[in-house]
C-alpha cells in the first residue's frame, strides 16, 4: 500500500481491518459448529466394530442404532430386489 496517500490509506486500512474482524469472526464460528458435527460422528466411527463399548453408548442409543440401521438394510434389500 506504498501508493496509498493520507486520509485514504487511513479509510483503507480500517476496512481492511474490519474485513480481517468478519472472516476471523466468520471462520471461527463455522469451526465452533462443525465441531459440533465432527465428534459425534467420531464417535460412531469409532465404534464401528461389532461391540459397542458401553462408556460411550448407553444400551438405549446402542439400541435405537442398531434398530435405524436394521431398518435401513431392509430398505436396501427391498429397492435391490
Amino acid at each position: 500500500m506504498a501508493c496509498c496517500q493520507g486520509a485514504k490509506c487511513n479509510g483503507d486500512k480500517q476496512r481492511l481491518k474490519v474485513c480481517l474482524q468478519v472472516v476471523i469472526i466468520a471462520n471461527s464460528v463455522v469451526y465452533f459448529a462443525l465441531s459440533f458435527i465432527t465428534v459425534p460422528l467420531y464417535s460412531l466411527g469409532v465404534q464401528m466394530g461389532s461391540d459397542f463399548r458401553p462408556h460411550i453408548f448407553s444400551p438405549e442409543i446402542k439400541s435405537r442404532l442398531m434398530d435405524i440401521a436394521n431398518a435401513n438394510k431392509d430398505k436396501v434389500r427391498i429397492n435391490s430386489a
